[in-house]
């Protein structure tokens, strides 16, 4: 890989980043970075294909080691009855489950 190549592929994973990161729509973002849907495209895939084989040996890694889940209780262990605004009795969760910043209740 050349160091143009390199300096781009770096460049555009701020870019990416930043797009990631915007509320706006990728025409109004492209438009205000000054670049192409082509480009932003182009280089989303070279980037995805660098980091690939690094993301899949991690998720490999993960998923062969055992790992405790923090099971937290939400309340305590008697149920929770709330009124909701259509008068409707409804539990509230009994635990939440957090893992890799996904959430169960």
């Amino acid at each position: 890989m050349t160091e143009v190549h390199r300096y781009n592929l770096e460049r555009w994973k701020i870019l990416i980043q930043d797009k990631m990161n915007s509320d706006m729509n990728l025409d109004d973002w492209c438009r205000y970075k000054g670049v192409s849907k082509h480009a932003y495209y182009y280089w989303l895939k070279r980037v995805l294909e660098e980091n690939l084989p690094a993301a899949l040996d991690q998720l490999k890694k993960e998923s062969q080691s055992p790992t405790l889940i923090d099971i937290t209780p939400a309340l305590d262990n008697t149920m929770n009855l709330t009124k909701n605004t259509s008068d409707n009795y409804v539990t509230a969760p009994s635990a939440i489950i957090r893992k890799n910043g996904l959430e169960i209740e």
